[in-house]
């Protein structure tokens, strides 16, 4: 069970690695407004009510980056 944790954990950071690389700003005011980088890649990889139960990396491939700018300020 340990290791299904820590390759799930690895898996949450390479796909912030990804958003940094490819939405940078983006991924910069999530790390300031979560506080860290593990925060705020799980939250990107959590189901929110405000997305309608997606994860915010289900949104930003349906193209509405703005739902997710719109969260993080809010």
């Amino acid at each position: 069970m340990a290791r299904l944790v820590t390759i799930r954990d690895q898996l949450v950071m390479d796909a912030f690695v990804e958003l940094e690389q490819r939405h940078a700003e983006l991924a910069e005011m999530l790390v300031l407004h979560m506080g860290s980088r593990i925060k705020a890649a799980r939250w990107m990889c959590s189901r929110r009510d405000a997305f309608d139960g997606r994860t915010g990396y289900d949104v930003i491939a349906t193209g509405d980056m703005d739902a997710i700018w719109d969260n993080i300020i809010a």
